[in-house]
């Protein structure tokens, strides 16, 4: 596909008197970081310390006229420890489409990012994050991107500015699931799925708020399709030296039910330094397949909502609180595009990488995360 790309770079385009190469725009981006965890492993950060944990995204975007784009972006993602980098190609395809603006209106056809809150679309430039990533639990794998398409209309209405979008098409989850037998990676083709995001800027430049919401189909153990439904709302205010940002989602699986949220703040004490701070937290409502010999709980499948069937098994409802992520951290830029950061995070929950019973202890560690991040 590269070597395709670069040829059709080399075709002139009838009507078009700007060289084809000077209508490429080439951007990338580049975090690298070493983290280490102090009790357990949780988001593929070890207790022994790992260096392989960074992220790398190139984009280019060729302007085949004013109005029309295709832009394709690669990305490279290293998560220590975790199933999910095992488990990942050294570069994959994040996003592949067709970009057309009419007027008030952009549309994009092909593999878009997924218009869902504050940072999925930038999840990759770190410069852009107050930490080495966005928020793990809110921002989960999987909801980054789209194969279908997306429709946004911007407008400003007085003092003030809409921008609603609209999309459709396929996606693919992954998570990462645990039980007394192991870790596991689980991939789910999310089908059918139809959504919406809505911004509206205030006339105080910098603040913001937003909703949206998606529904999407997935096929139980019985082969049969169930719906599944998300929705969000989101706050943000830029002003001055200070940011603040705050974001909520409630999640309706077949089998269990998942709220998440979580608040930001950021100050700058000079043009170099900034501290930042964040919590974040999710409860969940599932049901719980019992061994009636162990006396263990593992989550019931969560495509099916179904357990486990057979003599001395059971299922009961629980909720718990899943995951708690407090973190502190400080910034130091050294141009517009080279920041070194250091972070510190207490975390205790049930979303380790290793399995904890629902029905028992949380799990606690303290992780800590050393980053360089840059683009260009």
């Amino acid at each position: 596909m590269l070597v395709a790309g670069m040829a059709a770079l080399a075709m002139p385009i009838p009507g078009v008197a700007q060289a084809p190469i000077d209508r490429l725009d080439l951007h990338g981006s580049l975090t690298q970081g070493y983290a280490v965890s102090r009790d357990a492993q949780l988001f593929g950060v070890p207790t022994d310390g790992t260096l392989d944990y960074g992220s790398a995204a190139l984009q280019l975007r060729y302007l085949l006229t004013h109005d029309d784009h295709l832009v394709v972006q690669f990305e490279h993602r290293r998560l220590g420890n975790s199933v999910l980098s095992r488990d990942a190609a050294a570069v994959q395809l994040d996003w592949m489409f067709y970009q057309r603006f009419l007027g008030s209106f952009d549309a994009r056809l092909g593999r878009v990012p997924m218009p869902q809150g504050i940072f999925n679309e930038v999840r990759d430039i770190g410069i852009l994050l107050p930490f080495y990533r966005a928020p793990g639990n809110f921002y989960m794998e999987g909801f980054e991107a789209i194969d279908g398409v997306v429709l946004s209309y911007r407008r400003p209405i007085g003092a003030w500015h809409i921008e609603s979008t609209v999309f459709g098409g396929a996606f693919d989850f992954h998570a990462v699931e645990t039980s007394p037998d192991g870790v596991r990676l689980s991939k789910q083709r999310r089908r059918n799925a139809l959504g919406n995001q809505f911004w509206l800027e205030t006339p105080v430049r910098g603040v913001r708020v937003g909703l949206g919401a998606v529904r999407w189909d997935i096929r139980n153990q019985e082969g049969e399709l169930a719906a599944e439904t998300s929705w969000r709302a989101a706050a943000e205010a830029v002003l001055g030296r200070s940011t603040a940002r705050a974001e909520y989602r409630a999640m309706d699986h077949v089998g269990h039910t998942m709220v998440s949220y979580y608040g930001q703040a950021g100050f700058n004490l000079t043009d170099h330094w900034t501290v930042n701070a964040q919590a974040e937290f999710e409860n969940r409502k599932m049901k719980l397949a019992m061994d009636g010999e162990a006396g263990t709980s593992m989550p019931m499948d969560p495509q099916s909502g179904s357990g486990m069937s057979g003599t001395g098994h059971s299922s009961r409802e629980l909720e718990f609180p899943y995951a708690r992520d407090v973190a502190f951290g400080i910034n130091y830029r050294f141009a517009y595009n080279l920041v070194f950061k250091l972070e510190a995070h207490r975390a205790s929950g049930y979303n380790f990488d290793d399995f904890f019973d629902r029905t028992g202890s949380a799990g606690t560690t303290d992780y800590f995360i050393v980053s360089v991040a840059t683009a260009f």
